[in-house]
């Protein structure tokens, strides 16, 4: 959580708003990155075998022999 350095040091009514504004920063973060997932996951594309055209493909070490 996003908390100052002297939050320890302050009583309850004090800290209780740098709590919930780190709690909120805390889980905005989560909320970004889930949603970065999920953004990555749709444009996402399965690999398919026969499709794959680097295999019927000769690699350059292959070819030196």
């Amino acid at each position: 959580m996003v908390l100052p350095v002297g939050v320890a040091f302050m009583v309850a009514n004090e800290a209780q708003s740098f709590y919930a504004k780190g709690f909120q920063t805390a889980s905005f973060g989560v909320v970004g990155i889930m949603i970065t997932g999920a953004i990555i996951a749709a444009f996402h594309q399965a690999y398919d075998p026969p499709e794959d055209r680097s295999r019927g493909q000769a690699t350059p070490a292959a070819t030196d022999d």
